[in-house]
């Protein structure tokens, strides 16, 4: 499963410059932990990613920069994938929780540019 979402800048998406690859594995069980982040003067404009856990793991992602991941965020349940473009988000950290008592592992990429 390719998880490259570079937008188009032929299709006028924001050009995205600068892919940030991740992969995390949940270290502490019921702890949000960071995914990536956003360097300072940067926006975020695409992201893709999976959850990889290797047993029944869903893992709960939060997409709101400097905003700590629950378990009430996005539900990502094992082998699913979840994609956007054309954003336009802040600068910060972006997180991942699991479910209770659950060590899920996702991987992608975001593609940041320059705030406009």
């Amino acid at each position: 499963m390719a998880l490259n979402v570079a937008p188009d800048a032929a299709a006028g998406d924001a050009l995205a410059e600068t892919p940030i690859p991740f992969n995390v594995t949940l270290a502490v069980a019921d702890t949000s932990e960071l995914l990536f982040t956003v360097p300072t003067g940067k926006r975020l404009r695409a992201f893709s990613l999976a959850n990889r856990s290797l047993s029944k793991v869903s893992a709960h992602v939060s997409m709101v920069a400097g905003t700590s991941a629950t378990v009430t965020d996005m539900e990502l349940a094992r082998k699913d994938a979840w994609s956007e473009a054309d954003l336009d988000l802040p600068e910060g950290d972006y997180e991942f929780i699991g479910s209770t008592g659950d060590q899920p592992r996702v991987s992608g990429v975001a593609w940041v540019s320059a705030a406009s």
